[in-house]
């Protein structure tokens, strides 16, 4: 693996701390209450038994995305604070409680929770409250970034956690196409500038972007900025031909991690004012991606 490989790998194994860095996604705390599903309350069953755990939390009202959600806590109470932060209870003399899956629905904003509440009767298990304390990862929508491509790369990187890929690089490529047209965007402020710099291709636009980036008008022999540009080129090609739907054109992780590659480097040599890998491998503490073992004989 050459050194620009090496950084690339270091890049994409960085995204989930360089999109909380970017304020891409942030970490928060939920309660969350959890229904007891009886069959038919008419006819409560009074032999202890099973109970069946679930909710679908929906929110939607103050999140945009929910990209990832662990349970921290679960358990119940009979008092009717449990929302407090006292510690719940999960097992007694006659309940206990398994909470099993916390799955979330990422572009909904919601997460779906199940799990089992095991003995007593229905009349007993309905006096209990069942709680779940979740961590989540993702933005709400107080805290949606204002920059565009910023938006669009959180939902790309949905996007490719659900397994959509197509969708995935053309959101991923959508971002780098509006990231660095937000970059020249104070250009356009000028009349005379505004024409010319508009009708530019976007790889002219990223070029000018590097090179008011780090104030040199001569990038082209910097290795990253080559492979960059290489990459990107590459990357709209694919994009050009899914919005023309070219045979069926289907995209690879492989690609996807590319298209990440680009824009989260784009981001760095902004923030930095650098090209040289060196200075945003320190910058932004990248570390060596592992290499799997190779299994002894």
């Amino acid at each position: 693996m050459n050194a620009l490989d090496a950084f690339e790998a270091r890049v994409i194994k960085a995204l989930p701390r360089l999109f909380r860095e970017f304020g891409m996604a942030r970490i928060y705390s939920e309660t969350v209450d959890l229904a007891l599903e009886v069959a038919d309350r008419l006819r409560l069953n009074s032999m202890p038994h099973d109970h069946v755990v679930s909710a679908r939390v929906d929110l939607s009202r103050r999140y945009a995305f929910v990209q990832a959600v662990k349970i921290e806590e679960a358990g119940f109470t009979v008092e009717p604070d449990g929302v407090s932060g006292a510690a719940l209870v999960t097992e007694t003399d006659t309940f206990t409680l398994e909470l099993e899956t916390a799955e979330p629905r990422r572009h909904d904003a919601q997460v779906v929770l199940s799990g089992v509440l095991r003995g007593g009767t229905d009349l007993e298990a309905e006096l209990l409250r069942c709680i779940a304390r979740l961590r989540i990862l993702g933005l709400q929508k107080k805290h949606l970034p204002a920059e565009f491509y910023k938006e669009t790369a959180v939902e790309a990187r949905a996007f490719a956690t659900d397994g959509r890929t197509k969708q995935a690089l053309f959101a991923y490529v959508t971002a780098i196409d509006s990231l660095i047209n937000h970059a020249l965007r104070d250009l356009t402020m000028y009349e005379e500038l505004r024409e010319p710099v508009s009708r530019l291709k976007l790889m002219d636009k990223f070029h000018l972007m590097l090179k008011r980036a780090v104030q040199r008008d001569v990038l082209r022999d910097e290795p990253l900025v080559s492979r960059l540009a290489s990459t990107l080129e590459a990357l709209l090609e694919q994009r050009n031909r899914i919005a023309h739907s070219i045979a069926r054109t289907q995209a690879t992780r492989q690609q996807v991690r590319q298209a990440v590659f680009v824009l989260l480097t784009l981001m760095m040599i902004g923030a930095q004012g650098s090209v040289a890998v060196p200075t945003l491998t320190a910058a932004y503490t990248l570390m060596p991606a592992r290499t799997p073992r190779t299994p002894s004989r």
